[in-house]
């Protein structure tokens, strides 16, 4: 049985190369290639595909941010998140989401290649790499995925009451979220909230590969 993939990264060359260890395996069809995430959505919806190959950052919304829409459309996709950067709060995020996969674009092939068949069968994979990446413990990791959401919201200048509208909450609820963060983190302020998220990696929607 021939299992349909999609690949999501604004750069062919990586397109190129996961399409290269998919041609090293056997059963594999790729059905669609994206250059962003509103892309990536779209052809989700479209092929609901077994395998899902997705950039961490890419223009409009990057694979952690389309990971609820994947899930929306086609949930029982495999979602294999592909990085080009090594921050921990990045790798942590991607933790959180429960994706499948996780390797960074520098892993050798032939380990992307020898995890693509456990994946398939339901059992997640992060490369060596990510996996020691993850083992260095930092207090940003006890952010919750909603507490991120609020993070996103506050770095993109968003009041409280419009980050509650878009996440259907309350203004309260925002605030709540805030302070919880501020005391996990041990900062003071906004600015200095922001001013670490920028530093370890939090705000993937900041960072470029």
């Amino acid at each position: 049985m021939t299992l349909t993939v999609v690949i999501a990264d604004d750069h062919a060359i990586v397109r190129q190369g996961v399409k290269s260890i998919l041609a090293s395996l056997s059963d594999f069809s790729v059905v669609g290639e994206a250059e962003n995430g509103v892309e990536l959505v779209a052809l989700v919806k479209r092929h609901t595909p077994a395998l899902v190959f997705a950039d961490i950052a890419m223009p409009y919304a990057g694979g952690l941010e389309a990971v609820d829409e994947i899930r929306r459309w086609s949930p029982n996709s495999r979602l294999i998140i592909l990085t080009g950067l090594t921050s921990r709060g990045l790798a942590a995020q991607a933790h959180a989401a429960s994706v499948d996969g996780l390797f960074l674009k520098s892993d050798p092939p032939e380990e992307l290649a020898q995890a693509i068949p456990k994946i398939i069968s339901g059992e997640p994979v992060y490369s060596t790499a990510i996996e020691k990446i993850l083992s260095e413990a930092h207090p940003s990791d006890m952010l919750t995925a909603r507490e991120l959401q609020v993070l996103r919201g506050i770095s993109n200048g968003e009041t409280n009451a419009r980050i509650a509208e878009r996440l259907g909450v309350s203004a309260y609820t925002v605030d709540k979220h805030r302070t919880n963060m501020m005391r996990k983190l041990k900062v003071h302020s906004a600015a200095e909230l922001l001013a670490l998220a920028l530093r370890d990696g939090l705000l993937d929607s900041a960072s470029t590969l």
